[in-house]
């Protein structure tokens, strides 16, 4: 399936080398007389400042703006996943640092679901979820920064977090 951008059916050789030339340029600076002047750098014969009526044309007729853009929008979208995925490789590996005693809790809670556990041992197991919890949620919090400051990722949820403990204690291999 070809895309928005690529040459399409009804475009000459000519006319797709045009928009090349206008879609490689910066989309907040992107101007037809910008792809005109590269269109014919190198050229001498041809001193022109301003966009020839075919070349005016050939943007109208392929909707060079519309491509360019549909190309813009899946690149920041590209971009976007990108950065998600390296935010969720970073946050398994900080799962994977988390204290060694969160290894005995979550062992101990799926041995001995809560109901069950004396009201002493709760009073011992919650002060030390309550501390994993916060590591876990302040390394969310910096990593969905990161994700921001790194091209505006959305930010990684809770739910993503909780997805990615239980996976890391119910399947210790995938998580490695």
């Amino acid at each position: 399936m070809s895309e928005s951008w690529d040459r399409q059916p009804n475009e000459t050789t000519k006319a797709y080398a045009a928009f090349c030339f206008y879609l490689e340029q910066p989309p907040h600076t992107r101007s037809v007389e910008e792809a005109w002047r590269r269109y014919n750098s190198g050229k001498p014969k041809n001193k022109l400042r301003r966009a020839q009526g075919f070349f005016c044309d050939w943007c109208r007729e392929n909707e060079w703006k519309d491509r360019a853009h549909q190309h813009d929008t899946a690149i920041r979208a590209s971009a976007r996943a990108n950065v998600h995925d390296e935010m969720e490789d970073a946050l398994r590996s900080q799962l994977q640092n988390l204290t060694p005693a969160s290894d005995s809790i979550f062992e101990m809670l799926r041995i001995t679901p809560l109901h069950k556990m004396s009201s002493h041992a709760l009073l011992l197991l919650l002060p030390q979820l309550i501390r994993l919890q916060r590591e876990a949620y302040d390394q969310l919090a910096e990593l969905s920064q990161m994700g921001v400051a790194a091209g505006g990722a959305e930010p990684t949820s809770a739910e993503t977090l909780e997805d990615l403990l239980r996976r890391r204690h119910n399947d210790p291999d995938d998580a490695a």
